[in-house]
């Protein structure tokens, strides 16, 4: 569903792809998301909101994410 919007919205999707080029949006695979963050913390940031839970996920999948960061990116920061 988000796909067809993204489509039906040249604008958006231009949007969506200069997000994700610049990793704003970290999304993906957990060496894409350290990647991300690395950028951030390059920058000085010491400190980030992150949104897990939107539109339609799945609690279970919400979870899985946390998880995962946990795991998987945290560690790389400390």
């Amino acid at each position: 569903m988000a796909e067809e919007r993204l489509r039906a919205d040249p604008n958006g999707a231009n949007q969506f792809k200069e997000s994700w080029e610049s990793g704003t949006l970290c999304i993906g695979t957990p060496e894409r998301v350290r990647n991300a963050v690395q950028k951030y913390a390059d920058a000085g940031a010491d400190q980030l909101i992150l949104m897990m839970q939107v539109g339609r996920i799945p609690h279970e999948k919400v979870m899985q994410s946390i998880k995962l960061f946990g795991e998987e990116v945290i560690p790389h920061f400390r």
